[in-house]
C-alpha cells in the first residue's frame, strides 16, 4: 500500500533536516574559523543534527529495502551502518564516523539491486567524497589553523562535501517506490497493447 511509501518520505525529510543543520554548522565554521568563544550552540546543533540525519538515513534505506531478496552482505551492511550512527555520537571525528557508514552504506548497495542499491551508492560515495576532501585539503592545509592546531574551513569544506551528496541521495532514497512509477509502466503497457 501507499503507507510504506510515505514513511519512507517522512524519514528522509526529517533525515534531510538533520543533514541540513550539519551543513549550517559547516558554513559557520568555514565563516567564523572557530575564532568565536561561542562553539558550543552551534556544535551541540551540529551533534544532534548529525545523530538525527545518520539515524533517519539508515532508517529510510532500512525501510526501502523492502521487497528486495535477502542478502546476508546487506544484513552485515546494516550492522556496519548502526555502528557508524553510534559513532557520530564522536560528531567531531569526522573519518570515523564518515568511514563507518560509508563501509555500511557500500555493503549495503553490494548486496541490493535497483534503487536501493543507487541510493546506498550514492550515500556511500557522500562520505567518501568527505573523506578524500579533507585529506587533501589538510595537505594543502587550507584556511587559518584554530587554537586546537585544526583547520576549520577544512573541517568545513569536508562536511559540505558530504551533506550536498548524502541530501541528493535522501531525495532519490525518498522517491524509491512512490506509487506513481508503476502507473506510468501500466501507462505504457497500455500504450504498447493499443498501439
Amino acid at each position: 500500500g501507499a503507507m510504506p511509501h510515505n514513511s519512507t518520505r517522512i524519514i528522509t525529510a526529517i533525515a534531510s533536516l538533520g543533514w541540513l543543520l550539519v551543513g549550517g554548522y559547516a558554513i559557520w565554521e568555514i565563516a567564523t574559523s572557530s575564532e568565536s568563544d561561542n562553539w558550543e550552540v552551534p556544535y551541540l546543533l551540529f551533534a544532534v543534527g548529525l545523530l538525527i540525519g545518520a539515524t533517519l538515513t539508515v532508517a529510510a534505506l532500512f525501510a526501502a529495502r523492502r521487497g528486495l531478496e535477502r542478502s546476508v552482505v546487506r544484513t552485515v551492511g546494516f550492522g556496519v551502518c548502526l555502528l557508524g550512527v553510534v559513532s557520530t555520537i564522536v560528531a567531531w571525528a569526522l573519518p570515523l564516523w564518515m568511514g563507518t557508514l560509508g563501509i555500511g552504506f557500500a555493503l549495503v548497495a553490494v548486496g541490493s539491486s535497483g534503487a536501493v542499491r543507487r541510493a546506498a551508492s550514492m550515500l556511500a560515495g557522500a562520505q567518501a567524497l568527505g573523506i578524500v576532501t579533507l585529506f587533501a585539503l589538510l595537505q594543502v592545509e587550507i584556511g587559518e589553523q584554530d587554537k586546537y592546531g585544526d583547520y576549520p574551513a577544512v573541517f568545513g569544506i569536508a562536511l559540505l562535501v558530504t551533506v550536498a551528496g548524502t541530501l541528493v541521495a535522501l531525495f532519490v532514497l525518498g522517491g524509491i517506490a512512490i506509487p506513481q512509477q508503476t502507473d506510468d509502466r501500466r501507462a505504457r503497457t497500455d500504450d504498447q497493447l493499443f498501439a
